[in-house]
């Protein structure tokens, strides 16, 4: 009976790590902005946000919903945050519904139909093995230079502990060095098939063993 119950349950561990060796295809990808200072009005008040820092994260499964490859119609549901000390931001959600979007030579995120946005112009500098399909992303190793970067507020953009930048902000960031995006894939945390498989035989082996011993 008790040799039973361990095979029956070795079994399962086997079946459990043989299913787990099926490769997760859901990737994060974090598109990570670096700018120097401006001035906009944040919380009803005109001040410097100084170093600022953003970051769009979606992942590889997230389907094209803009539904064409033309210039700005390509949009990815995703979530933004905002870090900037001065304002008090720390990783801080944006608390409305918000896109990356990818243009010709365009990366950003939009609310509202491009109402609100914060762009940055990094040339042709990302490529798709098919394009705009995320999961066929090409990442560049290292930081990217910007060209330009926008930010307009049509809506005002809320944060989740209710901060937010007043609506009416139509900013260009001055283009320096200081500026840039980096784009980064999570790390598999899951293990190597080869090691899998060699568990799953190891504990198929010791059920077998287990039943000769009763026998």
């Amino acid at each position: 009976m008790k040799s039973g119950l361990l095979k029956r349950l070795l079994g399962a561990s086997a079946l459990a790590i043989c299913s787990a060796m099926t490769p997760a295809h859901a990737i994060p990808i974090s598109l990570d902005f670096e700018f120097s200072p401006i001035t906009v009005a944040f919380n009803g008040v005109m001040q410097s946000t100084g170093n600022i820092s953003m970051s769009i994260v979606t992942d590889t499964t997230t389907s094209n919903s803009g539904g064409s490859f033309n210039s700005f119609d390509n949009f990815y549901s995703a979530n933004v945050y905002f870090t900037a000390a001065a304002l008090g931001l720390n990783n801080t959600r944006v608390n409305m519904p918000t896109d990356l979007y990818f243009g010709d030579s365009v990366v950003g995120f939009r609310v509202n139909d491009f109402g609100t946005i914060f762009t940055a112009f990094i040339g042709p500098q990302l490529s798709f093995g098919n394009a705009f399909d995320l999961s066929t992303l090409v990442v560049p190793q290292g930081p990217i230079d910007l060209t330009g970067t926008e930010f307009r507020t049509g809506l005002a953009i809320t944060f989740e502990n209710g901060d937010f930048f007043d609506a009416g902000a139509q900013t260009a960031f001055t283009t320096n060095q200081q500026n840039r995006v980096s784009v980064n894939r999570a790390v598999n945390n899951v293990p190597e098939p080869g090691t899998l498989m060699l568990l799953a035989l190891g504990l198929l082996a010791a059920s077998r063993v287990t039943r000769r011993k009763a026998v």
